[in-house]
């Protein structure tokens, strides 16, 4: 399994749709580094501990087998707005993000998607 190779701070990503379907929005900060876990800094009453699980969901998904250290720093949501599902989405985005700037994946490796 590989690993992180390096620190990468203040990784942020909104999610913001909105469709006939319903809205779907997010905004998170996460740092990533070596290691292994993910560590939640949010309150609990700023973020239900399902909800931060789908987070977190969203982030191994996005890891794609990397092993990371993963803190949330912070999270924003609206409780109308498919949160677990947003979340999911944000986490997966965070953790591509993470990846490239690691340089793990390369231009063309997908970040847009999965959370779903």
């Amino acid at each position: 399994m590989r690993e992180l190779p390096a620190p990468v701070h203040r990784v942020r990503t909104r999610v913001r749709r909105v469709s006939c379907s319903g809205e779907l929005f997010a905004d998170v900060t996460l740092d990533f580094g070596p290691g292994d876990g993910f560590e939640n800094e949010v309150p609990a009453d700023l973020l239900p501990a399902p909800w931060a699980e789908r987070l977190a969901e969203g982030v191994r998904e996005g890891l794609d087998g990397v092993r990371a250290r993963v803190t949330l720093r912070s999270a924003h949501h609206r409780p109308y707005a498919h949160p677990e599902r947003s979340l999911g989405t944000a986490g997966y985005q965070a953790a591509r993000e993470a990846l490239a700037r690691a340089g793990l994946i390369g231009p063309g490796e997908p970040r847009t998607s999965g959370g779903d």
